[in-house]
């Protein structure tokens, strides 16, 4: 209310009242009454205020009160403008001021009084003045003063001065001793008499420190709190340096942070100063990383829990004091303990200061108001702090995938057929025996190195489908797959159960191939290689089979009435043939079961839930049963097995009976009808029939009969078949010790007892004869499937060793010589060296028994050999009558013998070979070729002088093809006419050369480098040799395909393993590329013509062309060659001048190459099946220029070929003519448009509803969602969903970065991306909000997309581009990028046009993608100072420009301001490691960061005045006060204002004359506060813009979801009155009625609003509640007021405006009744306006 001017004299007696003296100010002239009538606060008084009626002022009461006017009441106006005018000329008179032009001295030396001498009672007498408060100006006459610093602080301290006024004296004597120093002739370089005063401040508090905290004297102590406290007092009044004041503090406690006592001591007193260091963010980080050590320390005394809880005397006082310090600093400058890295990591600024804290900073004991707002500042610190741990990089890697290319790449490039040589050394060297390591160790560790449960079961996962894919060859996969899986399983690094889950659930995925009957051998091999898996998990208990069967009852998977499957006996069809199982019914029938007892209950189970319980499973079990007989009588009926002593048959057969092959193809036909479930049952039963058969042969000495090898051979190849691999190891090592068993049988003679050797009977011979051939055919057959599952046998170390041992002691001991041997012991032993060398374990265990038998087997079997030319061969005259050579004849024993050889010797070999090439040339029968083919191989390894000549006729033969003439001498006439009219030479020569590879006469290598590669050659030289390089490359295809006309599976078993396993490389693409060169220029429509013929072909029939085209597509479908190249010296080798890059063919023939070993020959079939880029022939030209298509056929399978792909492209290009920077540029624009593709449709979805001028489109979503009662799609970039294969972009550019032009492809990725990320000049200069927010998404909807993100962060890891896209002078680079932002804001405030929100949403979010880039390249930046310094003022600018405020979105905010600290880390201190040992001292900080602070200060241009955030990061000099500047107006008595300067505290002394006008408060001038500028308006209205959908209200949210607070007459009353309608229903109230709202206001908005897609995810939830409440209170308000009966009479009729216009509801209710607002309307509602900025004046008024 009003108050009188003038007081209350109601009474007389007031005059006479006794006026007391306050204490304090002036007395009191009119003291108030207490029951006066301005104080009463009646109804009248209240709601209009005390009024002083002036009708009352001359009558009534209070005539006394206004005496004075009656007396005085004669006034003339002449008076009165007198008076004015004197007033007026008095403000003049007082408003003239002092000329500050000229320069002079503040002290004087006049007023100086001498402290010593004949003054000293003068000097003691001033001194009590100046104690008593004696005034200043008086004493400023005369100060005691000196030259000598020491006797000023002696007096201070003597005196105990009180502070304020020892402050005076001190500036006083500061002033002084400038002027004396000014006027002294000679110039000395000396501190400032204030940095003196400092450093001897703090040397007194230092050295007496100690004592004080004694206590001993309390004077010293008392002095110590004295000086603490003048120290403190001249820090508040910026009369010193604060950093160096605060540094030294920070130093202060690091020394006494040792002794509790010191703490306790002074800690308090550290209370003082604490809000200082806010002021600077490094002595922040410097003190509060001090405290924390302080409180670890403690830790390590006594327990902070217990000191807390009992309030221990002697710590709880220390640990409250140092909390106190560290919640302070935090609260006042939380960017201090934030975490940094841009300091090496011996700097006290490295890390986050809290990290020295032995707990967290809550258990300290922090007061309870305090909690909730530090545990909010402490979780965001943390947050901070993670950010800035990473370097605030998103990374969007998909960590699944590249952790699964690693275990993928690893599984692939392992070689399996030998253990790691390194790895087992170093097992050998530990003292656990090294047999009993697991050889499978390595592998596993490079599968599972990390101790993640979730990642190993992503990675079990990848196992089971590495298994079983068609893109990877090598039937150990299953094998190896279900090892690991034990291995991680025995070592308890995840749950059984979670892995039995992972197991099921990847049977229930795509990933797990079905079995599909109709489909060829490719599609039938991953469904075999799935069942081998799971029987080798459910053998070793990591799959439980009655688990499984329990989950698909539970799923009802098995819910039919009748059983899934029916078996017909009669018609012997396979389960499911005439009905398509589902795919589990598929896995339950084929999953093997042991055939042990314990698994007896599980397979009851499985066949009542396939087959029921009828007539189904007993015709399965009685057709088992007989199959099971049928192939158990193989080896218990006398007429299938042999009498040792005759070799025959020990029964014939009967008359009429089928034959032995008949009946063994009937077998293998009903078998291969059974599921694989009964495979292993029958073939348990054979294996138990055999076993037992030989048991009783080599056990019972009567026993004479034995299993026949045809059908031991039959039941291995069935064992196979079964798919049971480890069984059938385990069946090879059991056949293996029954033949050394056998072995023993034989009689090697008989001894008499006087020791003499008895000769052999013929019947015993003849036995001898038989047990030897029997053994040969069946370790024949044993070393053929040791071979090809040889890498099965190498994760079967047991088994590795028990084999390894039968088959020394079966052969080794009874071969002499390996030079002179059979072909049975040239093989074992063959094998054997193989495995000695391959297998360290092998090699542990029997080094003392074949180190030295090692060397001779290496030199005999394994040394190259080179064709041994014979020259003028002399043959016989004919070839009809040659008798067959024996081996005798042969052999030349020593090196003597061999000298005294004479012609006759040599001419035995030749008829040897005459002999043979004749009868194989001459057979007939495949039959007799091969009896041929298998004597010559006898009689070749008892002799090792043929292998050599082995060769030279095979080269001859294959010459003299075409008729060459240069093996006409070599060659008889009659062999080269045999040569020329043989119609199956190719194939009868084929089986003489791979039975001698099989039967390691001669490697691969020397066949191919002596016979194949000449005869190749030739013809490349001469195409008249087109016979013989026709013939030569149809035995290489039917040696390397395995098609060769061979019967016996042994053979071929072996030659598998003399090929495959030793086949280089180099051979493979020589062929290849010979195949692509015959066709010529036609060579693509020939492969594609080959390729498209399905039926088989003579390849005889066809010309040359198309037989090249033909063999080359039968070699490249061989699955084991993918298998082969995946590995790591194929990969090398296959990439290297003598392959692929070899200048003879073309680069499209060398990518074809490439393509027909990864995906086969590209058909369309083939493409879809394996996922290829090249679908067909006629894409393949106009793909072999663009790269496009390597990242549409990017796969997780194919990523290595992909891989080489590029990798070839670029090597072909550095070593041929093309143009390298070119391909470079096309491979990175191809990969960029590649990602703007896969981003445009989602791109064009976005612009089509990207809101035009008349906001169409918009608004129709906006109406469209609310019809729907959803939220409206947020603005900004669109989330695109990434597509799996685009993450595996990245991981093929990171595969390139060991090549050597992978900096340079890098480089070029990041200038193409560049161009599309920046959105270019024009950004800033659009006109329309819309063509700015289409600039900026299409600038940014890239870096938007996770896998191209990925890519460019892969790229930028290149240092060769990091500087470069850093760097401001790069155009589209980074920096320019940013930049272009920041333009934009800064012409947005100097238009004062409110900037869009949808362009402000895109724009936060384009900058903090571009903010995660610069983060990935911070480590970088943080070592180049100069950059450090231009990225500081870059985002200092966002900062002031308000591209970034804590308003719009106050993540981005924290992050650009923890990006500056690090940046003004490395400023201040240097780029960490640059050299640990020298610490930068205070001055260089402050010199490094003041040239950041000018520079940013010049760009600021308007303000001198860093805005609040960006103070405590900054440098800034000591604090000066501005003051006004004068000059001489045109009359020379008076002065005008014309500038402002600042002004050092030091020079501010009360009651001295200075040279300046201090404060214009002196000349009567009103104070106003000076308007902030732009920079710092856009801070404070930051809060109140709400400029972004991150924005938040500056109230609570509850503020607008309550009701306002209302006058009681106000208030609606709770029962409303009742109306009646003329119709007689309720009416409804005025205020709750739904009038159909005008337009316009229907797009009204009130101005604290907040539209539904800026609220924050709280408020949205809160919002749908509470809408959700209001519709229920509605529905209750309605059916209440049904119930009622109003009288329409009675309700007044409604005005016309409140019929069109709501009356006015509360905010909440606005706010639920219409959320979702056009905020695009043009009739929407602006935020209310700022209130006006004060008058602008000329300085800062103080």
């Amino acid at each position: 209310m009003s108050m009188p001017s003038f007081p209350s004299l109601e009474t007389l007696s007031l005059k006479k009242a006794r006026l007391e003296r306050k204490p304090l100010g002036p007395p009191e002239v009119y003291p108030q009454m207490p029951n006066q009538d301005e104080d009463k606060l009646d109804q009248v008084n209240v709601r209009e205020g005390f009024k002083d009626i002036l009708q009352n002022r001359f009558k009534g009461t209070k005539l006394e009160e206004y005496s004075s006017i009656a007396k005085n009441f004669n006034c003339s106006s002449e008076d009165v403008l007198g008076a004015f005018k004197k007033i007026v000329q008095r403000k003049v008179d007082v408003n003239v001021m002092p000329d500050t032009s000229k320069r002079r001295g503040a002290i004087s030396k006049d007023i100086s009084l001498p402290m010593a001498g004949r003054t000293a009672s003068k000097v003691e007498e001033w001194f009590k003045d100046f104690k008593s408060g004696e005034q200043l100006t008086k004493l400023s006459a005369k100060v005691p003063l000196s030259v000598k610093k020491e006797d000023i602080l002696k007096e201070v301290f003597k005196n105990r001065l009180p502070v304020h006024r020892a402050i005076w004296y001190l500036k006083v004597w500061w002033q002084f001793s400038s002027s004396l120093s000014e006027s002294s002739k000679k110039k000395k370089p000396f501190d400032a008499p204030e940095v003196q005063v400092k450093n001897d401040i703090c040397t007194h508090l230092k050295d007496t420190f100690e004592a004080a905290v004694d206590g001993a004297d309390e004077d010293v102590q008392d002095e110590w709190n004295y000086v603490w406290d003048l120290l403190v007092a001249m820090l508040d009044q910026s009369l010193f340096e604060q950093l160096e004041i605060l540094r030294w503090v920070t130093e202060f406690v690091e020394r006494c942070r040792r002794s509790e006592n010191q703490l306790a001591f002074l800690l308090p007193h550290l209370l003082a100063v604490v809000q200082h260091f806010s002021t600077s963010e490094l002595e922040s980080r410097r003190f509060l990383g001090v405290c924390c050590s302080v409180v670890h320390d403690l830790s390590s005394v006594v327990d902070l829990q217990f000191a807390q809880r009992s309030q221990c005397p002697q710590h709880y006082q220390i640990l409250l004091s140092v909390t106190s310090l560290i919640v302070t600093t935090i609260l006042r400058c939380p960017e201090s303990a934030v975490w940094s890295a841009a300091v090496s990591c011996e700097s006290p600024l490295y890390g986050s200061p809290l990290d020295r804290l032995p707990c967290n900073l809550l258990c300290l004991p922090v007061p309870p108001k305090l909690l909730d707002p530090l545990r909010q500042l402490m979780l965001e610190i943390i947050n901070r702090s993670a950010e800035a741990e990473q370097h605030w990089t998103r990374r969007v890697d998909s960590p699944d995938t590249l952790r699964l290319i690693e275990v993928l790449e690893h599984l692939d490039k392992h070689d399996y057929m030998s253990e790691d040589n390194k790895e087992a050394l170093q097992q050998g060297e530990s003292e656990m025996p090294l047999q009993d390591k697991d050889i499978m160790h390595n592998l596993f560790t490079k599968c599972f190195d990390r101790e993640d449960p979730e990642s190993d079961l992503r990675v079990a996962n990848l196992l089971c489908q590495w298994a079983v894919h068609p893109s990877r060859g090598g039937c150990h996969r299953p094998v190896v797959a279900a090892v690991l899986m034990e291995k991680l399983r025995l070592l308890n690094r995840v749950d059984p159960v979670r892995l039995h889950d992972q197991l099921v659930s990847f049977l229930n995925s795509d990933s797990a191939p079905r079995q599909d009957r109709e489909s060829g051998p490719d599609c039938q091999e991953p469904f075999r290689n799935l069942v081998a898996l799971f029987g080798e998990l459910i053998d070793r208990e990591i799959f439980d089979h009655d688990s499984y069967a329990r989950y698909l009852i539970a799923h009802d998977i098995l819910s039919s009435e009748k059983a899934p499957l029916v078996f017909s006996e009669t018609e012997y069809s396979p389960p499911g043939l005439a009905q398509q199982p589902s795919k589990h019914i598929q896995y339950l029938a084929h999953f093997p079961l042991p055939a042990d007892d314990t698994y007896a209950h599980e397979a009851s189970q499985r066949l009542h839930m396939l087959y029921g319980v009828g007539k189904s499973e007993e015709a399965l079990k009685r057709f088992l049963r007989r199959l099971v007989r049928e192939v158990s009588r193989l080896f218990t009926k006398k007429h299938n097995l042999m009498d040792a002593s005759t070799g025959m048959y020990a029964k014939q057969r009967r008359a009429g009976s089928a034959d032995e092959d008949a009946e063994l193809n009937d077998i293998r036909r009903r078998f291969s009808m059974l599921t694989f479930c009964e495979m292993e049952l029958v073939t348990a039963q054979g294996k138990r029939s055999l076993m037992e058969s030989l048991r009783q042969f080599y056990e019972d000495p009567s026993c004479n009969i034995l299993p026949s090898p045809s059908r031991m051979l039959f039941l291995m190849n069935l064992v196979e078949l079964s798919g049971n691999l480890t069984g059938l190891i385990y069946f090879l090592v059991e056949i293996s010790n029954s033949i050394l068993k056998v072995e023993n049988k034989i009689c090697p003679g008989s001894a008499a007892a006087a020791g003499a050797a008895m000769p052999v009977t013929p019947e015993e011979q003849q036995r001898n004869n038989f047990l030897r051939m029997w053994s040969n055919k069946v370790v024949l057959r044993v070393l053929g499937y040791l071979r090809q599952y040889q890498a099965i046998l190498m994760t079967m170390p047991a088994e590795m060793r028990a084999l390894f041992s039968n088959l020394v002691r079966t052969n080794v001991k009874k071969v002499g010589n390996p030079e002179q041997c059979s072909c049975a012991d040239r093989c074992t032993l063959a094998y054997l060296f193989d495995l000695y060398s391959q297998s360290i374990s092998v090699k542990a265990g029997f080094h003392n028994i074949f180190s030295r038998a090692r060397p001779k087997l290496k030199q005999a079997i394994y040394k190259k050999i080179e064709a041994y030319e014979i020259p003028q061969a002399k043959f016989p005259p004919t070839l009809m009558n040659l008798t067959h050579p024996s081996i005798e004849e042969l052999l030349l024993n020593d090196e003597e013998e061999r000298k005294r050889a004479n012609s006759s010797e040599e001419e035995k070999r030749t008829n040897f070979f005459s002999y043979y090439l004749y009868n194989v040339l001459m057979c007939d029968t495949d039959e007799k070729v091969l009896k041929t083919c298998v004597e010559a191989c006898e009689c070749t390894t008892f002799c090792a002088q043929l292998p050599p000549r082995w060769l030279w006729i095979l080269r001859a033969l294959l010459n003299s093809a075409s008729g060459s003439a240069k093996f006409e001498p070599v060659l008889p006439q009659m062999l080269r006419d045999l040569v020329c009219n043989c119609p199956n030479l190719a194939e009868k020569l084929s089986v003489l050369c791979g039975l001698l590879l099989s039967r390691t006469c001669f490697t691969i290598a020397d066949f191919v480098t002596n016979v194949l590669f000449p005869v190749v050659s030739d013809y490349l030289k001469n195409q008249s040799a087109e016979p013989s390089a026709r013939l030569a490359i149809h035995v290489f295809y039917l040696i390397v395909t395995l098609k060769l006309p061979l019967k016996s599976l042994t053979d071929k078993l072996l030659l598998r393993g003399a090929v495959v396993d030793k086949i280089s490389s180099n051979s493979l693409s020589f062929f290849l590329k010979v195949l692509l060169l015959i066709p010529g220029d036609s060579w693509l429509e020939c492969v594609q013509r080959e390729a498209a013929r399905e039926s088989p072909v003579d390849l005889r029939s066809l010309r040359f062309a198309d037989f090249a085209a033909r063999v080359y597509k039968e070699i490249t479908d061989s699955a084991w060659i993918r298998e082969k190249f995946l590995r790591q010296p194929f990969t090398e080798t296959l990439l290297s001048k003598e392959a692929l890059l070899d200048s003879f063919i073309t680069d499209s023939q060398a990518r074809f190459i490439l393509h027909s070993i990864a995906y086969r020959c590209p058909t369309p079939q083939r493409a879809e099946m394996t996922g290829s880029s090249v679908a067909s022939f006629s894409d393949f030209w106009r793909q072999t220029q663009n790269f496009s298509h390597l990242f549409k056929g990017l796969s997780l399978w194919y990523l290595t070929w992909s891989l080489l792909e590029v990798e070839l492209s670029l090597l072909r290009l550095i070593s041929g003519p093309g143009d390298l920077d070119s391909t470079q540029r096309q491979f990175a624009n191809s990969l960029c448009e590649f990602f703007s593709h896969r981003v445009a449709p989602v791109l064009k979805s976005e612009t089509a509803a990207t809101p035009t001028p008349s906001g169409g489109s918009q608004a129709y979503q906006l109406q469209h969602h609310q019809q729907l009662h959803q939220p409206p799609p947020p603005p900004g970039l669109p989330l695109i969903e990434p597509v799996e294969t685009d993450w595996l972009v990245s991981l093929l550019i990171r595969k390139l970065s060991s090549h050597s032009l992978g900096p340079s492809i890098r480089a070029q990725i990041v200038k193409f991306a560049g161009s599309l990320l920046d959105c270019g000049a024009s950004f800033s200069n659009a006109k329309a909000d819309h063509e700015r927010e289409d600039m900026l998404r299409r600038s940014s909807v890239l870096l938007a997309y996770p896998p191209f993100l990925c890519l460019l962060q892969e790229s930028l890891a290149e240092e060769s581009v990091r500087l470069d896209i850093l760097s401001p002078g790069t155009q589209s680079g980074l920096f320019q990028q940013i930049n272009r932002y920041i333009e934009h804001a800064e012409k947005a405030l100097d238009s004062g046009i409110e900037e869009d929100l949808r362009v402000r949403c895109l724009l936060g979010q384009a900058l903090r993608l571009r903010l995660s880039l610069v983060g990935s390249l911070f480590g970088v930046l943080l070592q180049n100072t100069s950059l450090c310094a231009e990225w500081s003022m870059l985002l200092a600018k966002l900062v002031t420009h308000s591209v970034v405020d804590i308003g719009s979105s106050r993540e981005d905010f924290h992050r650009v301001i923890d990006m500056l600290v690090s940046l003004l880390h490395a400023v201040a201190t240097g780029p960490p490691g640059s050299d640990p040992e020298r610490q930068p001292t205070l001055d260089d900080e402050r010199k490094n960061l003041l040239g950041v602070v000018k520079k940013l200060r010049k760009e600021l241009k308007d303000s001198d005045l860093l805005p609040a955030p960006l103070r405590p990061l900054f440098v800034t000099p000591r604090l000066t006060f501005e003051v006004p500047v004068c000059r001489i107006a045109r009359r020379p008595a008076s002065c005008i204002l014309h500038g402002r300067e600042h002004m050092s505290p030091l020079e501010l002394i009360e009651g001295v004359k200075t040279f300046q006008p201090l404060s214009l408060s002196w000349y009567t001038a009103m104070r106003y506060d000076l308007p902030p500028s732009r920079h710092e308006l856009a801070h404070l209205v930051a809060p109140l813009t709400r400029a972004g959908p991150g924005a938040r209200p500056v109230r609570d949210e509850r503020y607008y979801l309550r009701s306002p607070d209302l006058p009681e007459e106000d208030l609606v009353p709770d029962e409303p009155k009742k109306m009646k309608m003329s119709n007689g229903l309720p009416a409804v109230p005025h205020q709750q009625m739904q009038h159909p709202q005008h337009p316009m206001h229907s797009q009204h908005q009130h101005p604290g609003q907040i539209p539904y897609h800026m609220m924050t995810p709280q408020q949205q939830h809160h919002h749908h509640h509470h809408h959700m409440h209001q519709q229920q209170l509605q529905h209750q308000h309605a059916h209440q007021h049904a119930q009622m009966q109003h009288q329409h009479t009675h309700q007044p009729p409604h005005p016309p405006h409140q019929q069109q216009h709501q009356p006015h509801q509360p905010l909440h209710q606005q706010l639920h009744q219409n959320p979702h607002q056009n905020l695009h309307s043009q009739h929407s509602h602006q935020p209310p306006p700022l209130p006006p900025p004060a008058p602008q004046t000329t300085g800062r008024k103080s």
